[in-house]
């Protein structure tokens, strides 16, 4: 028996038909009508009405309840200022990054966290920098860890709100990659509280074995934590004292950082910083 074909198939030209609406409104200052809209693009008024109606629902679009007219909605400026405030977190680090290296010759990251990870939340590299006595630590740009065993991620999630945190520890998988992984959520919900107390995470051989990495929270304007940066090594240079020592640096440069980025040291709640 023939099997009957899914609106699956139909997928990519449906979304390439919806994406087409978005350049037509950006170019309408006061926004467009369903019948106006419908004759920009070129398909008839029903089945524009179920592209505008999906966009609408996802907040890509908005209504005007007084005119009936379609513009672009708020979903676009919060995509769009991700996209911007990780290509300026990634340029004002550079340079703070390259001196934290010459300073601690070790190996420096900067990552931002990713919450629609396969496996949970996550951490991107975003950039590296080699220090002089570099070891292979499996890192590069575009690579991605579990946030839970790094640094970087420990301490982007201890800024995580009450609410952000609850969903991230409902989500995440946690799975013991080593033998001193964190694996248990009320546990890891114990360790965030400390990371927020100190300013900044270990990951002590979470992730890999024989490598220690300590890490910071870098906050934008609204003092938000929007990135993270870290200094790794292995565990013979990177001993706890030596760890105590780093913290200072590595504080000191985030908080540089977050200057550059317009943050201003104030008032704390739960999803901003101290």
């Amino acid at each position: 028996m023939k099997r009957k074909q899914t609106s699956v198939s139909y997928a990519p030209s449906t979304v390439k038909k919806a994406l087409s609406i978005l350049p037509i409104l950006a170019a309408e200052k006061g926004g467009l009508g369903m019948m106006d809209l419908a004759k920009k693009i070129g398909l008839n008024r029903s089945t524009v009405y179920r592209l505008v109606s999906a966009l609408l629902e996802s907040g890509f679009v908005r209504q005007n309840p007084a005119t009936q007219k379609y513009s672009l909605g708020l979903k676009i400026v919060e995509l769009a200022g991700h996209m911007l405030s990780e290509m300026e977190v990634r340029e004002v680090a550079r340079l703070h990054l390259q001196k934290l290296t010459q300073l601690t010759n070790e190996t420096t990251h900067l990552g931002i966290l990713n919450k629609d990870g396969a496996l949970g939340y996550e951490v991107i590299y975003i950039d590296k920098i080699d220090g002089h006595e570099a070891i292979g630590l499996l890192t590069s740009v575009g690579k991605t860890f579990p946030a839970y065993v790094t640094a970087m991620g420990k301490a982007l999630m201890a800024y995580l709100s009450e609410e952000e945190l609850d969903e991230a520890l409902d989500r995440q998988k946690f799975e013991a990659r080593t033998k001193n992984t964190i694996t248990d959520k009320q546990a890891f919900r114990d360790h965030l509280k400390v990371v927020r107390s100190l300013g900044y995470a270990i990951d002590n051989e979470e992730n890999r074995l024989n490598a220690r990495c300590i890490g910071a929270p870098v906050f934008d304007v609204a003092g938000k934590a929007v990135a993270a940066v870290s200094i790794s090594g292995p565990v013979f240079r990177m001993t706890s004292k030596r760890l105590n020592t780093l913290s200072k640096p590595l504080k000191a440069t985030t908080l540089e950082i977050s200057r550059d980025l317009g943050y201003q040291p104030g008032a704390s709640t739960r999803g901003t910083a101290p």
